[in-house]
C-alpha cells in the first residue's frame, strides 16, 4: 500500500461488475491508488490495447485491472499472461484475477525483497488456486507455477543459447527447443541470457492436482506432460471406451480434432473400420465457451461438414472428448442422421462433467452442464442418439497413468466428482460479467 501511494499508481479497472466498483474505489483509495472506471470489451485485444494506449496518454501508465467471467471463487488468483504495455513499478504483468482485493504487481511491491525472484516467493503463499506465471522484468524473464501444478508448464534450452518457457512442449519443440523439462508446482525459474536458474519457492502441494482435463481436450497431442505424450493418451481413452461401452457398428468417426486419436483407439479395441465422417471449418473457434447460447449453436452450425459418402446406410459410432452444455451433440447426431446413418451411437471419452471448474477453465456456472441436470439416459433423448455411453472415471484414469491404475491421486477431477482439491466458491454464471460499468 506504501508503494502505491509514493508512486501516485492509478487502476482502470475494465468489466468489474457494478455493484463492485464502488468498494473497490473505497478499497483502494485506502492504500493511496486512485481507481479509473473505464468500459471495455476484454474480448476484443484491439479495444484492450486502445484502452492502455488512451489511459496510458491521459494518465501516465496507468494500471489495467479486469475480472475474467470464466474463473472461480472470490479472492483466488487463476490466470496471468504478458502485456504490451509498462507498468510503473518496473514489471510487466498483467493480473487477471476474480475479484478486486488481490492485485499482483500491488502484492509484490509490498512484499519487499531484493530480487524480483525473492518479491514472488514471500507471495506466493497468498495466491491459492490455479496460476502459471510468465514475468517480465529488466533483463530476465521469470516462470511461476502453483504448487499444486494444476496447468501444463515447461521450459527449454534454445539450440542457438538461451531458454524458453512456454505452457505446452509442443511450442518449445517447435523452436527447436532440446533438454525440455517441466517448471515444477511451486518452482520459479528464472531465464536470464544464457543462464537458468531455479529455486523451489514453496513445498509442492502433498496432493498435486494435474488437470485430467488437459489430456482430454485442452492440450495439444503432440506435446508432452507428466511423461506422456498427450496423443498416446487419448488413443488410450478410446481403447478403454471400446472395452467399457463397445456397440454393433460399421464405422468409427472422430468429431475433429481432438477426438481423432481416440476413435483410433476405439476403431483399433473393437476391430471396426475407422473413417472420417465429419470436415471441421478451421475458422471457427471453440464454441463451449463462447458467452450465449445463441452464438454456441450458431457456431456449431457452422463449425462441421458431413461427409455423406462415408456415413449413408452405415451404423455409425461417433467419438467425442467430451460433453460440455450439450451444445454440439445433438446437432452433430442430426447432421450424421441427414447424411444418411441408420443408427448414430455417441461415445464420450471421459465422465460426464457435473461440475464447474474452478481453476480456469470457463465452462460456466453447474447449472450450465447439461450432467447436472440429466441422467445419461435423459441426455441421449435430448440429443437424439441410438446410444450415450461416458468413460468411466476408472477408464480414463487407467489412459492417464504410467502404471496403467484406474487412481485419481495427482490428479484433479473435480469437474468429474466435485471433490475440489481447495475450498472454494460457487462459480459465477458465465454471463455474470457481460454487463457494462454503471
Amino acid at each position: 500500500a506504501r508503494m502505491g501511494a509514493r508512486l501516485g499508481m492509478k487502476l482502470v479497472l475494465a468489466d468489474i461488475q457494478a455493484d463492485a466498483l464502488e468498494a473497490a474505489r473505497a478499497e483502494f483509495a485506502a492504500a493511496g491508488v486512485e481507481v479509473l472506471a473505464q468500459v471495455v470489451d476484454v474480448s476484443d485485444g484491439d479495444q484492450i490495447q486502445a484502452l492502455a494506449d488512451a489511459t496510458m496518454e491521459r494518465f501516465g501508465a496507468p494500471h489495467l485491472l479486469f475480472n475474467n467471467a470464466g474463473v472461480g471463487a472470490s479472492g483466488l488468483i487463476w490466470e496471468s499472461s504478458i502485456a504490451d504495455w509498462n507498468w510503473n513499478l518496473g514489471v510487466n504483468l498483467w493480473g487477471v484475477i476474480h475479484g478486486v482485493r488481490l492485485f499482483t504487481p500491488l502484492m509484490l511491491a509490498a512484499a519487499g525483497g531484493r530480487t524480483w525472484e525473492d518479491r514472488i516467493e514471500r507471495t506466493l503463499p497468498a495466491w491459492k488456486g490455479a496460476f502459471s506465471l510468465v514475468v517480465l522484468v529488466g533483463d530476465r524473464v521469470i516462470a511461476v507455477r502453483d504448487p499444486w501444478g494444476f496447468r501444463p508448464m515447461s521450459v527449454g534450452r534454445l539450440p542457438t543459447g538461451g531458454y524458453a518457457v512456454a505452457s505446452e512442449t509442443c511450442a518449445l519443440t517447435t523452436i527447436g527447443c532440446v533438454d525440455i523439462d517441466e517448471v515444477k508446482p511451486g518452482e520459479i525459474v528464472t531465464l536470464q541470457g544464457a543462464e537458468l536458474s531455479r529455486r523451489q519457492a514453496l513445498t509442492p502441494a502433498s496432493t498435486e492436482a494435474r488437470c485430467t482435463f488437459e489430456f482430454v481436450y485442452f492440450s495439444r497431442p503432440d506435446s508432452v506432460w507428466a511423461g506422456r505424450n498427450v496423443h498416446h493418451v487419448r488413443q488410450r481413452l478410446g481403447e478403454e471406451l471400446a472395452a467399457e461401452s463397445g456397440v454393433e457398428a460399421d464405422v468409427v468417426i472422430p468429431v475433429p480434432d481432438s477426438s481423432i486419436p481416440a476413435a483410433i483407439g476405439y476403431s483399433r479395441a473393437s476391430g471396426i473400420p475407422h473413417n472420417d465422417g465429419l470436415i471441421k471449418n478451421r475458422y471457427i473457434g471453440r464454441t463451449f465457451i463462447e458467452p450465449t447460447q445463441d452464438l454456441r449453436e450458431r457456431g456449431v452450425a457452422l463449425k462441421f461438414n458431413a461427409l455423406a459418402e462415408n456415413l449413408a446406410g452405415k451404423r455409425v459410432v461417433m467419438i467425442d472428448d467430451s460433453m460440455v452444455r450439450g451444445t454440439t451433440a445433438g446437432p452433430l447426431v442430426k447432421l450424421i442422421r441427414d447424411a444418411g446413418a441408420t443408427e448414430v451411437h455417441l461415445r464420450i471419452t471421459c465422465p460426464p462433467i457435473t461440475h464447474a471448474c474452478h481453476f480456469g477453465v470457463d465452462m460456466g456456472h453447474d447449472g450450465d452442464l447439461m450432467a447436472s441436470r440429466l441422467s445419461v439416459d435423459e441426455m441421449r433423448e435430448h440429443i437424439g442418439a441410438d446410444s450415450l455411453a461416458f468413460l468411466s472415471l476408472e477408464g480414463m484414469m487407467r489412459a492417464i497413468r504410467h502404471d496403467g491404475s484406474g487412481a485419481s491421486a495427482g490428479y484433479c477431477n473435480a469437474c468429474f466428482t466435485g471433490d475440489y482439491v481447495m475450498p472454494v466458491h460457487e462459480a459465477p454464471p458465465k454471463l455474470s460479467f457481460e454487463g457494462a460499468l454503471a
